[in-house]
C-alpha cells in the first residue's frame, strides 16, 4: 500500500512509530494554522491526506504482529494505529484532545497588547454533546473581548461555555469576575479546563476570577434583585435549535443588570439553513429591550466535518434602550 513497509515484511518497530506520528491528523487550530511536524518525520508526512492510508492502518491493527516480542509494544502500535484511522473518521471518532489557544492579552502596565497561551481540553464525543467541542466563533470572539469597549474588573456571566474558552479568555482580558455555565454533562470538562488555566503564568496579567455553574435555560432561577445580576454577558455559538432564541434571550432579560453601562456580547456562526434562527434571535432582543451598540462578520475556522473548515461569523454587542434601565451607575 503506497510506499509503506506490509506487515508481511516484518518492518523494525521504530519505522512503525515514525509512520504512524508522520501521518497523526493534527487538529487545525482555530485561527487556519496546522501544527508542523519535526523534519526526520517528513519522507511519510504527504501520505497522511492520502485516501489509500487507511488501508494500511487497517492492515496493521488486523495482523498480530508476531515478530514484535513485547506486548506493551504491540498494543501501541494497535493502538496509534487505531488512532489514526479514528482520526480519518470526524471528530465524533477522534479520541479526546488537548490543545493550545492563543489570545491577545493587554499588558498591566500599559495596555500594549501581548499573546497569551492557555490550554483546553476536549472529550471523546460519546454522546450528541456539542458543548465538549470548541468552536470557531468561541475562539474569535475570545479574541475580539480585548478589542470592545466593556467594562474591566466587573462581576459577568457566560452562557453556554463549553469548553471554557470566552470565559477564561474573559477573565484574562477583562480581568472579569466571571461565572462559566452550562448543563450538567458539560460541567465536569468545563471545571476542568477553568482548573487548568486558572494558575497559567501565560494568560494572567490581569487575572480576574472564574468559578463554574449548572444552568439550565429551560428552568433558569431568578436573581433576588438587581444586584445579583450580571453587567456583562457573555456567549458564543448558542444558537443549533428553533428554540434557543426565545430561551437565551429570557435568560438574558433575568439576568442581565438593568444599568446603562451593562452589556451582552453574542457571537455565532453565519450556518445555513439557520436564517429564521438568527432571525428570531435579533426580533426578540429588539422586543426584550435590547439595542444594538455595534456588530461585525468575521471568518474563522472549524475541524467540525468535511471542507476547508472555514466559517463565517456575525458577532454583537448590546445595551439596554432607556426605557428597560432601572438603576443607574453600576
Amino acid at each position: 500500500v503506497l510506499d509503506l513497509p506490509h506487515p508481511s515484511t516484518r518492518p523494525a518497530v521504530h519505522l512503525l512509530f515514525t509512520i504512524l506520528s508522520a501521518v497523526t491528523m493534527h487538529p487545525r487550530s482555530w485561527d487556519g494554522t496546522v501544527k508542523k511536524n519535526p523534519p526526520h518525520l517528513s519522507p511519510y508526512v504527504q501520505l497522511a491526506s492520502n485516501p489509500r492510508l487507511s488501508k494500511w492502518l487497517t492492515s496493521l491493527v488486523a495482523n498480530e504482529l508476531r515478530w514484535i516480542e513485547d506486548e506493551d509494544v504491540k498494543e501501541r502500535v494497535w493502538e496509534e494505529a487505531g488512532r489514526r484511522l479514528a482520526e480519518r473518521c470526524g471528530r465524533v471518532a477522534m479520541p479526546s484532545v488537548t490543545r493550545g489557544f492563543r489570545i491577545p492579552l493587554p499588558r498591566k502596565e500599559n495596555w500594549e497588547m501581548i499573546w497569551g497561551i492557555g490550554m483546553l481540553h476536549e472529550p471523546s464525543m460519546t454522546a450528541d454533546n456539542l458543548g465538549l467541542k470548541t468552536w470557531a466563533s468561541s475562539f474569535l470572539l475570545a479574541k475580539r473581548l480585548g478589542t470592545l469597549n466593556l467594562p474591566l474588573g466587573s462581576r459577568a456571566l457566560e452562557l453556554g461555555s463549553g469548553t471554557g474558552l470566552v470565559g477564561i479568555a474573559a477573565a484574562a482580558v477583562l480581568a472579569a469576575n466571571i461565572t462559566l455555565t452550562d448543563l450538567p454533562e458539560i460541567v465536569p470538562n468545563l471545571s476542568h479546563n477553568v482548573s487548568l488555566n486558572s494558575s497559567n503564568p501565560y494568560i494572567r496579567p490581569i487575572m480576574g476570577s472564574m468559578s463554574v455553574q449548572i444552568l439550565d435555560w429551560t428552568n433558569p432561577p431568578i436573581p433576588a434583585d438587581e444586584g445579583g445580576k450580571y453587567p456583562l454577558v457573555l456567549a458564543a455559538d448558542p444558537l443549533y435549535s428553533p428554540a434557543h432564541p426565545g430561551l437565551l434571550v429570557g435568560v438574558l432579560e433575568k439576568w442581565v443588570r438593568r444599568s446603562r453601562e451593562a452589556r451582552v456580547v453574542v457571537e455565532f456562526p453565519l450556518r445555513e439553513r439557520y436564517g429564521d434562527v438568527r432571525e428570531d434571535f435579533w426580533r426578540r432582543m429588539r422586543e426584550g429591550g435590547f439595542v444594538g451598540v455595534e456588530e461585525g462578520v468575521e471568518g474563522g475556522w472549524d475541524d467540525w466535518g468535511g471542507g476547508e473548515g472555514k466559517v463565517r461569523c456575525w458577532w454583537g454587542v448590546y445595551r439596554w434602550g432607556k426605557g428597560y434601565i432601572v438603576e443607574e451607575g453600576k
